[in-house]
């Protein structure tokens, strides 16, 4: 699995952005990021989380993920950087059984 995570651009003010989403089968969708890159140090973290009791039986799940990056520019041509992104998932399976996934 190859996970690509999302940096603030260098010399960016802070700023905060927020996505809600709500629909049929108990969907909700919620996705918030903030994030600052000002001086030599930079940050972000975000997080999403998504649920729905699904379409069918058994077809219900809880998904959640965040990322948390933090970095640190000693000049324009280094970086040192620490990216951290748990996830974790609850679904249902064909028996009727739930499953989590960390």
């Amino acid at each position: 699995m190859n996970f690509v995570t999302k940096h603030p651009e260098p010399a960016s003010p802070w700023s905060f952005y927020t996505e809600q989403i709500g629909g049929p089968d108990g969907y909700y969708s919620t996705y918030n990021v903030i994030q600052e890159a000002m001086g030599p140090l930079e940050f972000r973290i975000d997080g999403g989380y998504v649920r729905s009791d699904g379409q069918r039986d058994n077809s219900a799940y809880d998904l959640w993920q965040t990322d948390l990056y933090v970095g640190y520019r000693p000049d324009q041509h280094q970086l040192l950087a620490l990216d951290f992104t748990p996830a974790g998932l609850k679904g249902v399976i064909r028996d009727g059984s739930a499953t989590n996934s960390f």
